[in-house]
């Protein structure tokens, strides 16, 4: 197979995929819609909608004819309760210690790469020590500590202070 004809080859592969991926997304986006939406139907007395991307929680319930909407965070485990009178119990931690680990870029005096360990968190706010890795000119290495925050389903921004007093700041996703 000559070049050319690998690259006619790959571009027809990457437009395909391309197309049946725009084509599920936008399929999946009005399911999503539907799925969350806050509307109760007559017949239903208490809905909960759990939206794990977001990290957010909705329950949505009848009382008499008057509808509520409460919206919480939701951490990585919840436990959720309907009692026999109809009641619905969200149990769940609000903070704790974790062992997650994240990678990103960030920026103090030049762009770095930046690995770190999740330790512990307040709803979407976490502790990470970090370790920053130099990606231009001279290569070197720095300790520091940050404080993240859950943007959008596991990407975090951060903000830091390094062992050499420096400020940093960046980007970090979890796996």
């Amino acid at each position: 197979m000559t070049k050319t004809k690998g690259i006619i080859y790959g571009s027809l592969i990457l437009l395909a995929l391309s197309v049946l991926y725009f084509g599920l997304h936008k399929r999946d986006a009005g399911i999503d819609k539907q799925i969350g939406s806050t509307v109760l139907p007559s017949s239903d007395k208490a809905e909960v909608i759990i939206d794990a991307p977001h990290h957010r929680i909705t329950t949505v319930k009848r009382d008499g004819g008057k509808v509520t909407t409460e919206r919480k965070y939701l951490s990585s485990a919840a436990k959720i309760e309907v009692t026999n009178s109809g009641e619905l119990h969200i149990t769940q931690r609000a903070w704790g210690t974790e062992l997650v680990p994240e990678i990103g870029l960030s920026y103090s005096d030049k762009l770095r790469l930046v690995g770190g360990v999740g330790v512990f968190y307040v709803q979407r706010f976490e502790l990470l020590p970090m370790f920053a890795l130099g990606l231009s000119g001279k290569v070197d290495g720095r300790l520091g500590i940050a404080v993240s925050y859950n943007v959008y389903n596991n990407t975090h921004l951060f903000v830091g202070m390094q062992a050499n007093g420096g400020i940093t700041g960046g980007l970090t996703l979890t796996f």
